[in-house]
This record gives structure tokens, sequence and C-alpha cells, in this order.
């Protein structure tokens, strides 16, 4: 993720606006903190409207995750009505409740229920932030085998909610269901580390049986490969 220079980019093609979004990760502070990338984004956006181009490419088949925040604002620009978002499954313990507060996060309903009780959380309705300069054209969301974490949330969110098309490839390393919420420790008798997602994130069209993030327009790796052609399959 952090390999990726520019976070997202934007260039005209006649009529289409392309923005790479290669990376959605985010930093603390500085260049890349949540408030500079959404600057960012507001200055793009404002750019698309000067332009005036009437379809928008969104290409995230590159981008490896981050942080769903970005995501979530893009979303602000190119969908404007309230949507659902992910259905979550979330396992009480007390390790994972104390490295909550360590962090200064407190959860009263996870902190309440008996520990090894699995808590479901339904889908939520998320309204968009108000953005300055929203999209009202045509919007395509590109995914492609590296799409990962919070890529492949933002893109699941578009195809469930049908905000937009999707094209290019089929992620292979991740799912549009899966565990996130990392926790870290050490096995306490053999002291082997090991990581484990804690919660269980259900997309918002619920379980599916190949659990996999499917495209609306299937590309070939041709396509893919050059801007210029992925962009004739724009329709």
């Amino acid at each position: 993720m952090s390999s990726c220079a520019e976070r997202l980019s934007y260039t005209r093609y006649g009529n289409i606006g392309y923005i790479n979004a290669c990376s959605f990760d985010v930093k603390a502070t500085g260049k890349y903190c949540l408030d500079s990338i959404k600057a960012q984004v507001d200055h793009l956006f404002k750019e698309v409207q000067t332009d005036g181009v009437t379809k928008l490419v969104i290409d995230v088949s590159h981008n490896e995750g981050g942080s769903t925040a970005v995501g979530d604002y893009l979303i602000s620009y190119v969908y404007h009505q309230p949507y659902l978002d992910y259905q979550v499954n979330w396992k009480r313990s007390d390790e994972y409740l104390k490295l909550l507060r360590s962090w200064g996060f407190d959860n009263a309903t996870y902190a309440e229920a008996p520990v090894g009780k699995v808590l479901h959380f339904p889908s939520e309705e998320v309204v968009p932030e108000q953005v300055p300069y929203p999209f009202k054209g045509k919007t395509f969301v590109v995914i492609g085998p590296p799409t990962f974490s919070s890529a492949m949330n933002f893109a699941t969110l578009i195809k469930d909610n049908h905000m937009a098309t999707l094209i290019g490839q089929t992620p292979v390393n991740g799912h549009p269901t899966g565990f996130g919420e990392m926790f870290y420790t050490n096995l306490p008798h053999t002291q082997i580390f090991v990581r484990f997602g804690v919660k269980e994130h259900i997309r918002p069209a619920g379980k599916m049986t190949d659990n996999l993030l499917r495209p609306d327009i299937v590309l070939t790796d041709k396509q893919m490969s050059d801007v210029n052609r992925l962009l004739q399959q724009v329709k």
C-alpha cells in the first residue's frame, strides 16, 4: 500500500474521467492523513466537474486497501442516496476488550456481553456525506486480482447497492465476506505468534455460496493492461 506514491490521481480522456485509486492507505499525520486525502479527493472532483465529463471510471484494480473511510468518501461523490453497509458478527473476548481499551475505545454492548458470545450487528443505512462537487454522470469501478481489504469493501458496497457498474476481473486475494479487526498474540505455551480476525464482515447482499466479487463486465488481461483499452469498454 505504502509503495503507491499518489493515493489518487485524475486524468481526462475525452468525455471520460479516470481516477486511479491505487491505495486507500492513510497515515496519522502529514500528506497522507485522512483530512489531506479528503482534500485531495475534493480537488480531483472539482477538476471532474470543471471538465464536464459524463462518465467516470474509478480504478481500484491494484488497490490493496487501507482505510475504509477513503472509499466511503469516494462513494459520497458518486452516489447520493442512503445505502446499506456491512453486517458484522463480533465474538466477545476479554483479550480484545483489553486491547480496545488500550487504544482508548470502549463499546458498552460488547463489554457487557458474556465472554464467547457472538454479537450480531445488522446492516445499517448509511447517508453519504455532503460534498462540494458531486458527480452526477455514469460511474464505473474497475476491480482486479490484487483488489483487497478496504478496496474490496468499497467495490462490494458499490455492487451490492447498485451504485455503479463493476468492470474488470475477480479479486483473488480476498473475499467480499470475510474476517477483519486483526488480533495479534503469542500462544501461551509454544509462544508461536498468531493473528486472526475477531469480526466477520458480511456483505450487504448477504452470504453467497462462492464468496467472490464478480464484475458486471469481465475484461481480458489485454484490456486491463492499458488505460486506453480499458476505457474502450466503458459504454
